[in-house]
């Protein structure tokens, strides 16, 4: 390879870790952005009569149980609920190619927000029977379609479930829409984190993760492995403090590039 050639992929490649730095930084702004504002909406959630506490607790938890599992299948995938090719296979598992060369195939924060929230609605319309309620003496009635819309922060990530119901008993009548759940599963700093780190494997060749574990490890209870020759993992033990009872794993494959080294006790 003679020094022209050279030269322009080292250009090419300077271009890229300088555009991957410019969207880490917009995203990591729109996070925090979203963040508070969500948690105004979130204090401002319409509250409900007493009798309706039912059915606002079983809607809540149906949110819940499909959101948690939705999210813990985006990042066993890599960000992806639909994985595309190039992919590969790790404990049955498969699992995208986020850099090939240097080359990056990661998703954008609104794409695995989308694929997010359409498996949550999913989820959730297999989880709710509200026909449980009319057996007491509620008529339920469904006024409009079912949507999910989903921020993820950096800490947290929110999901807002638009169910409008028109929820009868009796004479009286309660029109509810809005559900809002926050769970503290750290989606958005462990997407920042792996996109840092193709970003510095892009750059620098051969790559050693450890060098750079202050930087992937921000709640001190954050491990990142590389295993099978393939396969980049980070994993969040801080989710074990929230009664999740699993570590939340957001795992990859890359190819084509030399990485070592993790991040771990």
């Amino acid at each position: 390879m003679n020094l022209k050639k050279r030269g322009q992929i080292t250009i090419f490649i300077i271009i890229g870790v300088i555009l991957l730095i410019a969207v880490a930084l917009i995203l990591l702004l729109r996070s925090t952005t979203v963040e508070k504002e969500l948690e105004v909406e979130e204090k401002a959630a319409q509250e409900l009569p007493s009798e309706l506490a039912p059915i606002e607790s079983y809607i809540q938890s149906c949110l819940e149980k499909a959101s948690e599992e939705a999210l813990w299948q985006v990042g066993a995938q890599g960000g992806y609920i639909n994985i595309p090719d190039p992919k590969t296979t790790f404990q049955g598992q498969d699992l995208p190619y986020l850099l090939d060369g240097t080359i990056s195939n990661y998703p954008t924060l609104s794409e695995i927000e989308r694929q997010t929230a359409d498996k949550i609605v999913e989820k959730f319309e297999n989880c709710s029977d509200l026909s449980i309620f009319e057996k007491i003496g509620f008529n339920i009635t469904k006024l409009g379609a079912t949507q999910v819309n989903i921020t993820i922060a950096n800490e947290s990530t929110f999901i807002k479930l638009t169910y409008p119901l028109s929820i009868k008993k009796g004479k009286s009548e309660t029109k509810i829409d809005i559900f809002i759940v926050r769970l503290p599963i750290r989606l958005g700093t462990l997407y920042y984190s792996s996109l840092e780190l193709i970003k510095k494997t892009i750059a620098t060749q051969p790559y050693n993760i450890a060098q750079d574990c202050s930087s992937y490890d921000k709640n001190q209870l954050t491990n990142v492995y590389f295993k099978d020759n393939k396969i980049i993992q980070f994993m969040d033990y801080s989710a074990y403090q929230h009664e999740f009872f699993q570590t939340y794993i957001f795992q990859f494959a890359v190819r084509n590039v030399e990485v070592m080294g993790g991040c771990f006790d």
